[in-house]
């Protein structure tokens, strides 16, 4: 069989099952590099960024999935980084499933499509992947959770730049769900989202040397 296509029926199937069609809940998303939306770099510099993802109730169980398009306006972007720790890990290969790139998203004419992925809700035991237990609670009002991470390259232009975020896909667990059969999930809507903007100035590559002289 086609991994590529099994991951895209997989990840259809987890988004879709059960799956009401109001919105009960919100995920409100920011962009950000060390705790900050606006920063300001020299041409060149490697910047770490961070998408952070908050529930704005929880009358629910938690994220059970998402996905999202990223832009930087500063040129292409790389796919974002694999998880290494929960609750991240849950929700892409091998224990929850992605779109067929991966959980770092699919690279598109320098934007990246369906960065994020689904925790194994279906309960699957049968296929290579989803395999993994479901973590509830994920993303709750004041729980805070870093979806994914990556790095972008300032151009050599100064001026104002920003990295954005849009077609936001998103499940929550509903709430008193136990998980037999399966956990049965509500769609969640796009909250409030803050881009992170980055400002490259000469003047900031002055700074930086003064400060290791």
């Amino acid at each position: 069989m086609n991994h590529g296509r099994r991951a895209a029926g997989a990840f259809a199937m987890i988004l879709a099952v059960s799956a009401s069609p109001a919105f009960a809940t919100n995920l409100n998303l920011r962009l950000q590099s060390g705790a900050s939306s606006f920063i300001t770099v020299a041409p060149g510099t490697l910047v770490n960024w961070t998408l952070v993802g908050e529930l704005n109730d929880n009358a629910n169980e938690g994220l059970a999935l998402f996905s999202v398009d990223l832009s930087w306006s500063g040129g292409p972007l790389a796919p974002a980084a694999a998880p290494t720790a929960s609750p991240m890990l849950n929700f892409a290969r091998p224990a929850g499933v992605t779109n067929p790139a991966g959980f770092g998203g699919t690279t598109s004419a320098g934007t990246l499509l369906q960065v994020g992925g689904g925790q194994n809700t279906i309960n699957s035991t049968f296929a290579p992947y989803p395999i993994g237990t479901v973590i509830t609670g994920v993303a709750w009002p004041g729980q805070p959770v870093a979806l994914a991470t990556g790095q972008l390259t300032a151009p050599a232009q100064p001026g104002f730049y920003s990295l954005s975020a849009s077609n936001v896909v998103a499940n929550v667990i509903r709430q008193g769900e136990t998980g037999i059969p399966f956990w049965r999930v509500d769609k969640a809507g796009p909250g409030s989202m803050t881009f992170l903007t980055v400002q490259v100035s000469a003047a900031a590559g002055d700074t930086q040397a003064r400060s290791r002289r």
